[in-house]
């Protein structure tokens, strides 16, 4: 695992996920909001199976984080009775 989406070393961290079948990507502590542009579009492609989503709580809320997830079109949830709810 390697934690805080790899800070600074972003562009080296998805190499080493890409190339290694047992690394992860660990989000936590780093908002979606500051994710660079090269782990968001690594994310939407081939490394979505690659990254753990940590929401950093308590210096990010979980919905918070949630929300800035579907602003950068990774992921679409609602929140209703019963808790979150995944769209498709």
């Amino acid at each position: 695992m390697l934690s805080h989406i790899g800070v600074p070393w972003v562009v080296e961290t998805i190499e080493a996920a890409t190339r290694f079948p047992n690394v992860y990507i660990g989000t936590a502590t780093r908002p979606p909001r500051r994710w660079p542009d090269e782990l968001v579009a690594f994310i939407k492609g081939d490394g979505r199976d690659c990254c753990v989503f940590g929401a950093g709580f308590p210096l990010t809320g979980h919905v918070s984080s949630m929300r800035q997830l579907e602003d950068l079109g990774l992921f679409a949830f609602e929140v209703g009775v019963g808790g979150v709810r995944v769209r498709a």
